[in-house]
């Protein structure tokens, strides 16, 4: 699975701070300056982008 996290700019287009792949576990992005300014996507499952499922017992998201 590859996750994608956005900082969001407002109008401004979200910069694309970074992609992580994994098949589970977590994920670090550094410092993030502000917490309600970012988001984040799974771009990408099982190496593929279209057709695939993934099943997920939970998220937890901590700044």
């Amino acid at each position: 699975m590859s996750l994608d996290l956005y900082d969001e700019f407002g109008w401004f287009p979200d910069y694309n701070v970074g992609t992580r792949t994994s098949a589970c576990g977590a994920h670090n992005w550094g410092v993030m300056t502000r917490p309600d300014s970012y988001h984040w996507t799974i771009s990408a499952i099982n190496g593929g982008s279209w057709g695939n499922s993934i099943s997920i017992a939970g998220i937890s998201q901590y700044y």
